[in-house]
């Protein structure tokens, strides 16, 4: 049937996930947003996998705290038709050390993986455009942001990457790169150092 604008829950392996429909032009559903409860999110363990649809339904945003405080999730993967992680998505999640991120996600929104301590890299995809404030910030043991496109945009403050120990690695065959003053130099991205990808 079509689906109406509106919330539900549906019960995937035992966890309820929460379904929300945002109605777009016409009154067509055009973002499905999910999420499980804060409660469900501390039980959940090891690796996580996001359905890529719930009811029939692609999901393509990782809603807002939706994944809060689940911090005994080592890994995760993310729904082919994801779009956006929202705000907090994956917050204080501090056993994450995997987390594939498909392409076709365009925005990492603000903290959305604030303090996920375990992660050691992140591999970003060439679709990603924006990256929000503190996105990946604590990440303490974070070594390497690889970026497979163009550099997203980074909103002002620069505080995506604070706390981390991260060298950033992007395609020097872009020349977007060279358009943000990363020249091959070891210029800052994000205030965290930049290496060509193509060299070691």
């Amino acid at each position: 049937g079509i689906a109406e604008a509106g919330e539900g829950s549906v019960n995937i392996d035992g966890i309820a996930w929460d379904l929300n429909l945002s109605a777009g032009e016409g009154g067509q559903a055009d973002e499905a947003s999910i999420g499980i409860s804060q409660e469900q999110a501390q039980e959940l363990e090891g690796d996580l996998v996001i359905p890529d649809e719930i009811d029939g339904i692609a999901v393509n945003v990782i809603g807002e705290a939706a994944f809060m405080g689940a911090n005994q999730v080592t890994s995760v993967v993310l729904p082919v038709s994801t779009t956006r992680i929202g705000n907090g998505a994956f917050y204080n999640n501090t056993s994450l050390k995997n987390v594939t991120i498909p392409n076709g996600v365009t925005h990492i929104e603000d903290a959305a993986f604030y303090n996920c301590t375990s992660m050691e890299a992140i591999v970003i995809p060439a679709s990603v455009t924006s990256i929000g404030p503190r996105a990946f910030a604590a990440c303490k043991n974070l070594q390497s942001i690889t970026f497979l496109g163009d550099p997203p945009q980074l909103h002002e403050e620069l505080s995506q990457f604070n706390g981390t120990q991260a060298w950033v690695y992007y395609n020097s065959d872009l020349e977007g790169w060279e358009e943000v003053g990363v020249l091959g130099n070891g210029e800052r991205f994000g205030n965290r150092p930049t290496r060509p990808i193509d060299r070691p």
